[in-house]
């Protein structure tokens, strides 16, 4: 509710920078890009009995080793690549 609003810019400045606790650990909503961070579980089909399937987990990753770094703004990439508008 702190956004307090169904607008779409209410709702972004809203989430940016948001961090929470989930079953899968914590996770954070980069303000910089919107992007959802969250550590990688790494889960293996192992089968159980005759017909039936269940999970086994195999690895936890950290948010900081399997998330990439935010893209550059879009002038920094066009500056990057030689481009000009």
């Amino acid at each position: 509710m702190k956004a307090k609003s169904t607008d779409v810019a209410a709702v972004r400045s809203a989430l940016s920078g948001l961090k929470g606790t989930t079953i899968i650990g914590d996770v954070e909503m980069r303000a910089v890009d919107h992007q959802l961070l969250r550590p990688l579980v790494v889960l293996e089909a192992i089968k159980a009995g005759d017909g039936k399937g269940d999970f086994a987990l195999k690895s936890v990753h950290a948010t900081q080793v399997v998330a990439p770094a935010p893209s550059p703004p879009r002038d920094a990439r066009s500056e990057r690549l030689g481009r000009t508008s």
